[in-house]
């Protein structure tokens, strides 16, 4: 292999030095830009202490070696950009590859095994010592840098100021995150301590969710020391979107050829969203671009930088020169494709649809089988087969099919129209939600014949229709199936700009015809919903929902049909005014996505000294001691439970007998839609769960004991905001800590 790596490639024409005052101009961004966010963490309670020590192991043990090997396996450095956000990924998923037998070994800090060995190998082995002296063979023009700083930049800052603001490091700050990051945390703490992990709120539960990004932020807190909490609520996130943007920007520039196409492409990714022309239906189309699930779902944010990197990779694979056979390319792409499908199984298989697509239109279109999509195809299908079984242990976590689909469904109820409804009903609504993907599509067409059996267009354009149809096929409980849409929406803005690259470079008509097309759309949808119904109708007719996209549609063909007239551009000229019409309805309903969200104010449900509480069982007991605890419900109420409650195991970072059970295997699968979700299932082992309360309930030496000796529990946990314990718990356990409303015993020895 290090042979294989040792080769080099024809050299490339590299650009001429800049003078000072022009290097300075380049460099300039990322600095400020790194002491703006460094300033901005500080602020929001991480110490320089934390930040420095994250720096250094992000820049040291992660990015520097990720980019040796990057540019290694490429024989090449393309920008220095480049280098560092796709080597920052790559590093990504080293680590974790490196972690995970590390921590089943009890070595979680031999994770840094991989870094020291890089350092070695490229600094004794000749052939690889030339990877540091490599020039990248262009540089980022001085507008673009600052340009894709500022957009790389605005995601983070978006989605961190009202994050930061609602989920503190202590209390009572920290006492009502979203409720999904207390669940983050807990899987941080158990494969910080334990693998082959479990869900630790449930004891004995084998983890069979996406959980990579957990390793990764397990063994960043083993290296420098920091809080699990810092790094997810703090820090770990926010190299990762600024990686996205940045490998966002350069794979569409690549793929289309311009720079400017790069910047409108992240652009669009973070502030684009589908045309909603009837406001109290909602849009038929994506209604976010993803910007507010940055923080909260950091699973989806980790399977995006690594899909992006991953894509980037696809593009060489599938563009690369007779210079070799690129093996160190493939190697990259096995371990970026193994890991983003632990981390996020909807990209495994938007990728596996991706390349299907685009070898049917090889054949359809240009007559030829690609033997690198053929390859690409055998490799993913291998590892999501790998992945489903080892990581998931083939469950499907309650995703499954369903028609009509739970995303039609909720638009017909949006429009009214609730009860047995006729089977033309749902054809209609169906042809509707193409019209809104086709308001932001439709510049795909312009890419003609030749442009669609692209195969790496073709790849993407496999990802777009492959989330199209998944989300009106599936149906999961927590709406999860919208993550397809998530994960392939920055390669569907990648498309449309790529269509408006081609109307752009065909001059049919002058610049001003294509700006006053999309203003005139923007313009359409506007009066539409300004001019249209504010509330739905009371009898729900269909018609109230059909006829402003009707009419919007006929409007703009109007539009674009004056603007083509008298210009000799035919057909194309026309079809292309009509789709940059269609694309600005999107305009109206995407000016919201850009300005910063509100504050959210949510329930506090977590009580006083919980973190205190929890780190203090986490320092004075062992990973393998279980705790018992009498808290089950999220939020508390007096009526129903919902059993989302993970804080125990997440600040205790300890398995507990019974906490929670609303994220299992188990509950998902066992849920029914529309009737009961996965967080109102009853346990499934009553007598277990009698066990555990009884303790509490009924604190007897009997009772307490049973939890000892039939399942080896040596902790109880007691929060006395929920089901307070009876009297006489202090005279068969041991009372070692107490905080605000919580309670630490032990369990004497028998």
């Amino acid at each position: 292999m290090t042979a294989v790596l040792e080769q080099t490639t024809t050299p490339t024409p590299l650009p001429p030095r800049r003078t000072p005052g022009a290097w300075l101009a380049a460099w300039a961004p990322a600095p400020l830009a790194l002491a703006g966010l460094s300033a901005f963490v500080v602020s929001h309670g991480v110490s320089v202490r934390d930040l420095l020590a994250f720096v250094a192991y992000l820049a040291l043990g992660i990015t520097l070696p990720g980019a040796l090997w990057w540019r290694a396996a490429r024989r090449g450095s393309s920008t220095l950009a480049e280098d560092l956000a796709a080597g920052t990924t790559l590093g990504y998923a080293l680590e974790v590859l490196t972690y995970l037998p590390a921590r089943a070994a009890g070595v979680p800090l031999a994770v840094l095994a991989w870094p020291i060995a890089t350092y070695l190998l490229f600094g004794l082995v000749p052939g690889l010592r030339r990877v540091w002296r490599m020039r990248p063979a262009d540089r980022l023009p001085i507008w673009f840098s600052w340009m894709l700083t500022g957009l790389a930049c605005y995601p983070a800052i978006w989605s961190a100021v009202p994050f930061y603001a609602s989920h503190g490091l202590s209390y009572p700050a920290s006492a009502s995150p979203y409720v999904d990051l207390p669940y983050y945390l807990s899987l941080i703490g158990e494969l910080k301590h334990h693998l082959p992990a479990q869900f630790p709120f449930e004891a004995g539960q084998p983890l069979t969710h996406h959980w990579f990004l957990h390793p990764e932020i397990a063994a960043t807190s083993w290296v420098t020391g920091i809080e699990p909490m810092t790094l997810l609520f703090r820090l770990s996130i926010l190299p990762m979107i600024l990686a996205l943007g940045v490998l966002l920007a350069l794979l569409a520039r690549r793929i289309i050829g311009a720079w400017w196409a790069g910047a409108l492409t992240v652009a669009a990714t973070w502030t684009l969203v589908g045309p909603a022309l009837t406001g109290w239906a909602g849009g038929l189309s994506p209604g976010t671009s993803g910007l507010s699930l940055l923080w909260i779902c950091p699973t989806q944010t980790f399977g995006a930088v690594l899909f992006a990197a991953l894509l980037l990779t696809v593009h060489s694979l599938l563009n690369r020169t007779r210079d070799g056979r690129r093996w160190g390319e493939w190697a990259v792409f096995t371990v970026l494709c193994a890991v983003v499908m632990g981390a996020k199984g909807t990209f495994g298989a938007l990728l596996l649809a991706g390349v299907g697509l685009a070898t049917v239109l090889g054949v359809v279109l240009a007559r030829r089988i690609d033997r690198t999509l053929l390859g690409l195809g055998a490799m993913t299908g291998v590892l999501f087969l790998v992945t489903r079984q080892l990581v998931y242990e083939g469950e499907s976590f309650g995703l499954r099919t369903m028609f009509p689909a739970p995303s039609v469904i909720n638009r017909m109820n949006a429009a009214g129209l609730t009860g047995d409804r006729p089977l033309w009903a749902y054809a209609v609504l169906g042809t509707l939600i193409l019209v809104g993907w086709l308001c932001l599509g439709g510049l795909i067409l312009r890419l003609g014949r030749a442009g669609l059996a692209d195969p790496v267009h073709g790849v993407l354009l496999g990802v777009g229709v492959a989330a199209l149809l998944l989300v009106l096929a599936l149906a999961h409980p927590a709406a999860s199936e919208n993550y397809f849409v998530y994960s392939a929406w920055p390669y569907v803005c990648l498309l449309v700009v790529a269509g408006l690259a081609a109307v752009v470079r065909s001059r049919e008509a002058a610049w001003w015809r294509y700006a006053a097309a999309v203003a005139g759309g923007a313009l359409v949808a506007y009066l539409t919903v300004k001019l249209g119904p504010a509330h739905r109708l009371a009898d729900g007719r269909l018609l109230a929902l059909t006829l402003p996209y009707a009419l919007a549609v006929l409007t703009a063909l109007a539009v674009a049909a004056g603007l083509a007239w008298r210009t000799g551009g035919g057909r194309r000229l026309l079809t292309s005014l009509l789709a940059l019409a269609m694309l600005g309805f999107a305009v109206q309903s995407s000016v919201h996505v850009w300005r910063l969200p509100p504050t959210p104010h949510p329930t506090q449900f977590i009580p006083a000294g919980a973190l205190e509480a929890g780190r203090w069982l986490r320092d004075h007991s062992t990973p393998d001691d279980l705790v018992a605890t009498n808290a089950h419900c999220w939020p508390p109420v007096k009526t129903g439970c919902d059993s989302r409650h993970f804080w125990i195991s997440a600040y205790a970072e300890r398995r507990v007998l019974v906490e929670s059970w609303g994220y299992t295997a188990w509950a998902h699968a066992a849920w029914i839609p529309f009737q009961l979700k996965p967080v109102q299932m009853p346990f499934h082992d009553q007598a277990l769960l009698a066990a555990n309360d009884a303790a509490f309930a009924q604190p007897t030496a009997a009772n307490v004991g049973r939890l000892r000796d039939a399942y080896k529990v040596k902790w109880l946990f007691v929060d006395l905001t929920q089901n307070e314990p009876a009297d006489g718990l202090d005279r068969v356990a041991i009372l070692r800590y107490a905080a605000g409303s919580c309670r630490v015993y032990e369990i004497p020895a028998s």
